[in-house]
């Protein structure tokens, strides 16, 4: 996103640190993710209604296609409490999806359904950092095809990627022991 101009105010999604406690057996490890925000927190895919004056640009999908964006004020308005969600991560529930996708729910609207917000965790091996991405966020009135039932918590999912990539890189923090007072 760097470089380009949307047109609207997207610094509440600057990239950001945000860092994550996790308490192993051998210690309590500290972990900081670079938090990064996709266009499709604040965008849409763009309909036969929308002018060509919307259009925001293209994008090529994981099947090949290609797909127009435009702003989606409803998302674009959602995504000033992205940075908070992603702060208040550390003791939330959340649904496990495929791979170290999961996704964390917020009920804002009976009628509109529940807002789903899309988040993975990767490693960035060469500027060694873990990152966060927030993927998505959109109404739905049900859970996400992959969403694992039932819900957990953050810091299990946190744990199992912590676990997966914490032995094959020796940059990810290790934990300490905790000083008494």
């Amino acid at each position: 996103m760097a470089g380009i101009e949307w047109g609207v105010d997207l610094s509440h999604l600057a990239p950001a640190c945000h860092v994550y406690e996790l308490k192993l057996q051998d210690g309590i490890v500290h972990l900081p993710f670079r938090v990064r925000y996709s266009p499709h927190c604040w965008t849409r895919t763009k309909s036969a209604t929308d002018s060509d004056d919307q259009f925001v640009w293209h994008e090529r999908r994981s099947d090949g296609q290609v797909e127009a964006r435009v702003i989606c004020p409803i998302r674009y308005s959602f995504s000033a409490q992205l940075p908070g969600i992603v702060a208040s991560l550390q003791n939330a529930s959340v649904y496990r999806g495929r791979g170290e996708v999961f996704y964390r729910t917020k009920d804002t609207d009976r009628q509109r359904g529940l807002w789903a917000v899309c988040l993975k965790f990767d490693v960035n091996v060469g500027a060694k950092e873990l990152r966060l991405t927030c993927k998505s966020a959109h109404h739905r009135h049900n859970l996400p095809h992959d969403a694992k039932q039932p819900a957990d918590r953050f810091f299990r999912v946190l744990r199992t990627f912590y676990l997966s990539h914490a032995e094959r890189h020796d940059w990810i923090p290790r934990p300490t022991k905790e000083k008494g007072p």
